[in-house]
């Protein structure tokens, strides 16, 4: 099996979401969209099924789109998604994006950055403001732990059972959450503007502005 490939459970996978998470699992991902500039160039890095695509282009109206999705069977179902801004579909790995060639106005990576190894985060972390122009923003959307002892616990275990689900089904090779506003805040080229927290504080969406 592909490493990290969710072809298996496209199909499923946004009804799966919604048993567990319910309706937290899109609406935090649109949280700073508000905060965001509009009608700039927005990057999207593993959009999945593109559920959030009518958000971003009633919220942020973009100039254009460019969705990377290393899943085919996702990429299908994001093309069904009705927007008025062109999109450009790239069905392969993150990795493809040539900083030296395009440089966008707003990164998004919704419950993107959890399924990189630490040295694939690290490396994406360090070198992710190239992607973007002066100015540009970043929105991070992923799982976190709460330090809080009840929430804490329940936050693990819940994790644990989401990733033994996606190492059985997608082969996913990562299986650690890190403090990623830590980690991008460390990076010391981009500040962080505004944080929401839903899913009893598991999740979090943050903005970042390049500097």
């Amino acid at each position: 099996m592909k490493k990290d490939h969710f072809n298996p459970i496209a199909k499923v996978y946004d009804r799966l979401a919604k048993i567990v998470f319910g309706n937290s699992i899109i609406d935090i991902q649109h949280q700073t969209f508000e905060k965001v500039k509009k009608g700039g160039k927005v990057l999207i890095l593993g959009g999945g099924s593109g559920k959030i695509l009518p958000f971003i282009d009633q919220q942020i109206k973009p100039k254009d789109i460019t969705y990377v999705e290393l899943s085919s069977e996702m990429i299908e179902l994001a093309k069904e998604k009705k927007v008025s801004c062109s999109i450009n579909f790239i069905q392969d790995s993150y990795e493809v994006i040539n900083p030296d060639k395009n440089k966008y106005d707003v990164l998004i990576t919704n419950f993107f950055l959890d399924i990189l190894t630490y040295e694939k985060l690290t490396a994406f972390i360090n070198t992710s403001h190239e992607l973007l122009n002066q100015n540009g923003q970043w929105i991070v959307t992923d799982f976190r732990i709460d330090p809080h002892p009840l929430k804490k616990v329940f936050h693990q275990t819940l994790h644990k059972c989401m990733v033994l689900f996606f190492k059985i089904t997608v082969n996913l090779q990562n299986s650690k959450l890190y403090d990623y506003e830590e980690m991008i805040q460390n990076g010391n080229h981009f500040q962080q503007k505004i944080t929401y927290k839903a899913f009893s504080k598991m999740m979090f969406s943050t903005l970042f502005q390049k500097v």
